[in-house]
């Protein structure tokens, strides 16, 4: 790509035509594209090198994010759900949940859980060992599931 860009003058000055559109063979029109051509070169290098200094941050803060997604994982069972490693291994009862809100986007489902006390306490579950059981055994305790799809409004 670069060296086709460099190649333009070339052919502009010889064939007086790049790319079959006839151009002005006047050295003063040309100034500018020489002017900007090295401050393009510079920016595209600068450009490259900031974005390989940085990648190894970038890099780390997507691991920590998904080691701290991967966190919220719950279990349920009859007592209730149970965080084996968030919220300090927190289990809620199931009549201490108001609602469960399954949120579906496109590259995760995950579960509001809403508790009654205190007011709005929310937790956020990752994943569970099986979400469709887990949907029914909201359910089956007459706790009100949401399903909320990204497209949806909200």
């Amino acid at each position: 790509m670069l060296l086709r860009l460099l190649n333009l003058p070339v052919s502009a000055f010889t064939t007086g035509r790049i790319y079959g559109v006839p151009i002005t063979r006047n050295p003063i029109a040309w100034i500018p594209f020489f002017v900007l051509l090295p401050v393009c070169i510079l920016a595209l290098a600068i450009l490259n090198i900031v974005c390989i200094v940085l990648s190894p941050i970038f890099l780390a803060y997507c691991s920590v994010a998904a080691w701290l997604w991967r966190r919220k994982g719950g279990a349920f069972s009859e007592q209730g759900i149970a965080f084996k490693k968030a919220y300090d291994r927190r289990t809620i009862s199931w009549s201490s949940i108001r609602e469960v809100v399954c949120q579906r986007d496109p590259k995760a489902t995950f579960y509001r859980v809403i508790c009654i006390e205190p007011e709005g306490t929310e937790y956020l579950m990752a994943s569970t060992q099986d979400n469709e059981a887990f949907e029914r055994a909201v359910i089956e305790h007459g706790i009100p599931l949401t399903i909320r799809d990204w497209h949806s409004p909200a």
